[in-house]
């Protein structure tokens, strides 16, 4: 992360002190903020490339500053937060996030989660691609990292599109659970089946006529999933 811009929020002055630290040991430029509306002011004059962000704040919650930058930005978002729970962790990456850490945290793993994000991000952009796809409703650009439903742009986190990406590559095969949780999370560090599960629904939800019954992110029950080509036959019927 050295010469990366991080941008963290939290109303907690220590908290916002203790994560500056560890970014900035690491050599990263760390921009704080204490609450929503300045957070939001940071984000515009800096465009970080990593923004931590605490869940509770007044006035304007974590959740709110997400929203808002996720309308502009596909920047790696960090939800950073006392509340725990399955239904949270949810909400947070159905939200955007891309990953989700609860308080109280271990300093290291904090930097490690920081890094792979960042790490992620930094592959995405320098990738040169080898494949793409693209029928009469769905373009996926791997190059130019643009997907296109019905030629209107999607945008897609930045995790999105990794595991997009890598469904894409292996079309018509299968990717197991622990394939993608290997090449989305090397270091081990936040990646689960239930993480892979939200992310495809996520997909699915932007990308799929239907989400409720997908025709090209296709689970396998148990194993993992495999991004489905459309087929001549099945492409009339679809549209």
């Amino acid at each position: 992360m050295r010469d990366k811009t991080i941008l963290v929020i939290d109303d907690d002055e220590q908290i916002r002190q203790l994560v500056q630290s560890l970014m900035e040991q690491e050599g990263a430029r760390v921009i704080t903020a204490s609450g929503g509306e300045s957070a939001l002011r940071q984000f515009y004059r800096y465009q970080p490339d990593l923004v931590i962000v605490d869940m509770m704040m007044p006035l304007m919650s974590g959740w709110e500053v997400c929203r808002r930058i996720r309308e502009l930005s596909d920047v790696p978002l960090m939800m950073l937060t006392a509340v725990q729970g399955d239904q949270e962790t949810v909400r947070a990456l159905t939200l955007g996030c891309d990953d989700y850490v609860t308080k109280p945290f271990c300093p290291s793993v904090l930097v490690a989660r920081a890094n792979v994000l960042l790490r992620r991000a930094h592959l995405e952009h320098g990738r040169q691609p080898d494949c793409n796809y693209r029928d009469g409703y769905l373009t996926v650009d791997l190059d130019a990292q643009c997907v296109r439903v019905e030629g209107e742009p999607v945008r897609l986190t930045p995790t999105e599109f990794a595991l997009l990406s890598l469904l894409v590559r292996r079309a018509g095969k299968l990717c197991t659970f622990e394939q993608i949780i290997d090449q989305l999370w090397p270091e081990g560090v936040g990646g689960s089946e239930a993480a892979v599960h939200t992310y495809i629904w996520q997909l699915r939800q932007k990308l799929e006529r239907d989400p409720h019954n997908p025709q090209y992110l296709i689970g396998l029950r148990g194993r993992g999933y495999r991004f489905d080509p459309l087929s001549a036959e099945k492409l009339s019927s679809f549209s």
